[in-house]
Formats: C-alpha cells, structure tokens, sequence
C-alpha cells in the first residue's frame, strides 16, 4: 500500500489567529490590487449574484 501525504489546511475566517483579513497578507497583494479594492469587487459580486 502506497502511503499518501497528509495535508491541512488552516483559515481564519475571523480574525482570531490575525488582525486583518488572511487573503490581505499575501493573496491581495499578489493580484497587485489593495485590501479595499478587492473587497470593494468581492462585496459587489456578492450583491450581484445573491452570495452570502
């Protein structure tokens, strides 16, 4: 039997573990936009599309 990885993923969807944001660290900046930016789209398209 052939023995695969395990792997875990942790988030923090609360700000508990961080003081902003985890996707403000890292993912954020790598698509070259800001924090307010992102989140200006991301609640816009939420609206749209009735996303909670």
């Amino acid at each position: 039997m052939d023995r695969q990885p395990t792997v875990a993923m942790m988030y923090d969807f609360d700000k508990i573990l961080t003081t902003r944001a985890m996707q403000e660290y890292s993912f954020i900046p790598n698509l070259g936009m800001e924090a307010a930016a992102f989140w200006s789209k991301a609640n816009e398209l939420a609206r749209k599309e009735g996303m909670d």
